[in-house]
Formats: structure tokens, C-alpha cells, sequence
């Protein structure tokens, strides 16, 4: 669900004016007031008995989360840290000398093999 603009805010706020009349709108703004109200009554008493149903059993998941919360702070500050070292952003040249070397166990193979 997305923000409203102020450009729908008045545009819903001109349409209710038309549809009920500015005579009722102080009744509507107050029930509407009531019913959050009570929404916000029926979240809480929800929310406090599924805690209290259920607080021992989410413990150790509040845990883990903790846990959680710790590497993934540990880690982005080694990425940081990683951040700050200048690399060099050309790949290694590999050595000539290297490539004209034998493999261990080439030599054996061609021995065999003649």
C-alpha cells in the first residue's frame, strides 16, 4: 500500500464534502476517529496476549535475531573496511617462466608414453 499524494488527499477529501455534506462531516470524522480507536485497542490486546501465550517460546528466536543482528553488523564493517583497501583493478600477469615449466607428473607421463 502506497502514500497518498496531496493531490488525491483533496480530491478524496472534495469527494466526501459532495457526497455527505459538510453538515455531517464532524459525526463522520468523529466515528472514523472511534473505529482507529478501537483498531488500535484490538491490536495491542492481540498483540499482549499472543506475548503472553507465547513470550518462553519466542525467546529463542529473539535470541537468533539478536544473533543475527550482530553478524550482519560484523559484516557489513568488514565489507566497509574491504572498501577502504585501494585493489588493483588490472588481473595479475602470470609469470612467463612459470608457463614453460612441466607440470609435476608430465614428465612421467611422457616417459611412459615413448
Amino acid at each position: 500500500m502506497g502514500s497518498f499524494s496531496l493531490l488525491e488527499i483533496v480530491t478524496i477529501a472534495v469527494v466526501v464534502l459532495i457526497v455527505f455534506g459538510p453538515d455531517r462531516l464532524p459525526e463522520l470524522a468523529r466515528k472514523a476517529g472511534e473505529l482507529i480507536a478501537r483498531a488500535r485497542h484490538a491490536t495491542r490486546s492481540v498483540t499482549s496476549a499472543l506475548e503472553q501465550e507465547y513470550g518462553e517460546a519466542m525467546e529463542p528466536i529473539k535470541g537468533l535475531r539478536d544473533e543475527i543482528d550482530s553478524v550482519r553488523s560484523d559484516l557489513s564493517k568488514a565489507i566497509t573496511s574491504i572498501g577502504d583497501i585501494e585493489v588493483d583493478p588490472s588481473p595479475s600477469q602470470p609469470d612467463p617462466a612459470e608457463s614453460d615449466e612441466a607440470e609435476p607428473g608430465e614428465g612421467e607421463r611422457d616417459a611412459a608414453a615413448g
